[in-house]
């Protein structure tokens, strides 16, 4: 009877080990944090060994750029940020992490499409800056869009706040 007392156990201590290895490997997968969709066009990213033509659902990493030549993409992070980057875009991956993510845009129009700025845009909120703004408000209407100043936000690396606007679909004709 010892035999088989020792034997039980013995096996359902291996079912346990088992079950465990199966939930971890299923657990530990890498988590993609950012990840790059090319919309149209021609789009190039920089990851330290120069512009190398990007490939669609392509994975970025800190310190990556991308610019898009008369191309258009679409960076995507962690909880559904996303940052739309219009034709002659530049911008830099500074920090990629789940609590933040950092992109200095260098150059040209961007979209973005955040869960959070700064405390200020609600999950699908589309807010912009005012640059960006003057650049696409002659487009609105076209795209049945409206805009909506909002209060000046303070952000990281600007003495004074800045001008933000909300993007949304026009509520009447």
């Amino acid at each position: 009877m010892k035999k088989w007392l020792w034997f039980i156990i013995g096996f359902f201590v291996l079912l346990l080990i088992l079950v465990g290895v199966f939930f971890f490997s299923l657990t530990s997968g890498k988590v993609i944090s950012a990840m790059l969709y090319i919309d149209e066009g021609a789009v190039e990213v920089d990851s330290g060994a120069g512009w190398k033509v990007a490939i669609d659902e392509m994975e970025l990493d800190v310190n990556d750029k991308v610019r898009t030549l008369e191309g258009k993409a679409t960076i995507a992070f962690y909880e559904g940020e996303i940052i739309r980057l219009e034709p002659n875009t530049q911008v830099s991956i500074k920090e990629l992490s789940e609590q933040k993510v950092t992109v200095s845009q260098d150059s040209g129009s961007t979209w973005s499409r955040l869960t959070k700025l700064g405390g200020v845009a609600e999950g699908g909120q589309v807010v912009v800056s005012e640059s960006t703004y003057n650049k696409v408000k002659d487009k609105l209407a076209s795209e049945k869009l409206e805009a909506r100043k909002l209060e000046p936000v303070k952000v990281k690396g600007k003495a004074e706040p800045i001008t933000i606007y909300e993007i949304r679909k026009k509520l009447k004709e």
